[in-house]
């Protein structure tokens, strides 16, 4: 499907196969038929539905709406925004970095709960990349530190490991089964469990560890929602077989 546009695209976001949206200098819609060149360009973009998305831009410090009709910005937030997640139509994050205060960077976030966009103070120094959750109640944001809003306070989180305090953390994901993923650099991959965040080297990625028949569930975990491929830890016999609906795997299921 081509695009008709050379610029360089910096995020993605979709509902379905006839609703997809990416952002660079434009943001851009694929209607199932047609790209078509619909708003202002930003760095990332999120939504909950057609009627509902959402873009944010570093340089222009923008937040746009778009409610299926026309763009609206909900107000000026004064900081670069650098990425952003949401669980509902009225519960989005916002993450980025304070230019204006010194010294900078200073950590910012912003929350959409419907109505209005409130700003979270309080954080420390150090500006955020990237945001993710599974609910209201389980957000993770990473950058120069890592945060983790509970539902009601942002709590600082520090890896176990010591030479994590020069990683530059430039996105996170995470599952339904509690387990967490923050890559950036310089060479920089984590992976919460339980334990907490530890450092994973690069060059060999570890499988997940399962137990029962988990069937559909074990195989959108290996494989979907984004999650790298992990073949080279298993090799792909060992992916197939631990992914295959109702043939059990050995091990323990982390929260």
């Amino acid at each position: 499907m081509p695009i008709g546009t050379s610029e360089d695209f910096k995020g993605v976001w979709a509902s379905s196969p006839s609703d997809v949206w990416v952002i660079g200098a434009t943001t851009r819609h694929w209607d199932g038929n047609a790209w078509q060149a619909i708003g202002p360009g930003g760095d990332c973009i999120w939504g909950s539905g057609p009627d509902d998305v959402w873009t944010a831009s570093m340089a222009k410090a923008d937040l746009y709406h778009w409610d299926g009709s026309v763009w609206t910005a909900p107000a000026a937030l004064g900081a670069a925004l650098l990425g952003t997640w949401g669980s509902s139509s009225t519960d989005l994050w916002v993450v980025g970095e304070y230019t204006a205060r010194e010294p900078p960077p200073h950590s910012f976030i912003a929350h959409w709960d419907g109505t209005s966009l409130g700003q979270r103070s309080g954080l420390s120094s150090g500006f955020l990349n990237g945001v993710w959750g599974t609910g209201a109640d389980d957000v993770w944001a990473v950058g120069e530190t890592v945060w983790h809003w509970d539902g009601s306070v942002w709590s600082e989180y520090t890896p176990v490991d010591s030479d994590y305090s020069t990683a530059n953390l430039s996105a996170v994901w995470q599952d339904y089964f509690g387990e967490s993923w923050a890559v950036g650099s310089p060479d920089t991959i984590l992976h919460h469990q339980l334990t907490g965040w530890t450092k994973v080297a690069t060059g060999r990625i570890p499988a997940p560890s399962f137990s029962g028949n988990l069937g559909e569930q074990c195989r959108a975990r290996c494989l979907g929602r984004g999650q790298r491929r992990l073949d080279d830890s298993l090799g792909r016999e060992g992916m197939d077989a631990a992914c295959s609906p109702g043939r059990p795997v050995r091990g323990t299921l982390g929260k």
